[in-house]
């Protein structure tokens, strides 16, 4: 079959599977310059120093956020685990807690200022998901036709 093939497709595959094996041999990015003491606090933090931090005013929750966005853009392109960053929604979500806690109001629960990454196939409301529970399913095949299978069992 391959030799049925004319010979720019052939040249094509090839290039493609050379520029593949070249993506996927990359290493590591070098870490970045800047960042000093907040890359030595926020590398292997944990939830109570965190809570420290945030007590002692030493960072906000827009400044953690902001680190580990830039982490997320720094390594995602070598390692591809977060298909999906919901950034705008990250730093309005910090902003938002930054207020509360410059103005005392509020209550802080355990988890509270700390990032998380959700993994893609979990339901998120308002969000596509890469799968989830039946009733929020919407399936990324669909997307660009417009049509909606969160409520799919509802019409069947």
């Amino acid at each position: 079959m391959l030799c049925a093939m004319p010979h720019r497709v052939v040249v094509a595959l090839g290039v493609a599977c050379v520029l593949s094996v070249a993506v996927g041999c990359r290493t590591a990015p070098e870490p970045a310059a800047q960042g000093g003491a907040i890359d030595r606090d926020l590398l292997d933090v944990t939830i109570p120093q965190l809570r420290r931090f945030y007590a002692d005013k030493k960072y906000t929750v827009t400044q953690v956020v902001r680190w580990h966005l830039d982490r997320i853009d720094r390594y995602n392109g070598v390692y591809g685990a977060i298909e999906t960053v919901f950034k705008a929604g990250a730093l309005a979500d910090a902003a938002r807690l930054d207020a509360g806690a410059a103005t005392g109001s509020g209550a802080r629960p355990p988890l509270w200022g700390v990032p998380i990454v959700i993994k893609a196939n979990t339901s998120i409301n308002g969000e596509v998901t890469s799968a989830g529970w039946e009733g929020r399913h919407y399936c990324r095949e669909a997307q660009g036709r417009g049509r909606d299978h969160r409520r799919a069992h509802e019409h069947a």
